[in-house]
C-alpha cells in the first residue's frame, strides 16, 4: 500500500473548529501503506477503509 501525505489539519484555539491546508507540492510525501485519520473535534482516530466509507 501507498500513504500520501497532502495537508494538514490544524485545530483553532478553544478546540471548536479547524483548518486544513494542503502541503506544497514538494512537501508531500509517499510511504508504504493507506491510511485514513479522522479528527472528531476531541481527538484524532485511525480508521479502516470501512469505517472511513460509513463516516456521514
Amino acid at each position: 500500500m501507498n500513504r500520501v501525505d497532502i495537508g494538514s489539519l490544524t485545530p483553532h484555539l478553544g478546540g471548536e473548529a479547524f483548518r486544513y491546508d494542503p502541503l506544497p507540492a514538494q512537501l508531500v510525501e509517499k510511504r508504504n501503506r493507506l491510511a485514513f485519520v479522522n479528527f472528531d473535534g476531541d481527538a484524532t482516530r485511525t480508521l479502516t477503509f470501512e469505517e472511513a466509507r460509513a463516516l456521514r
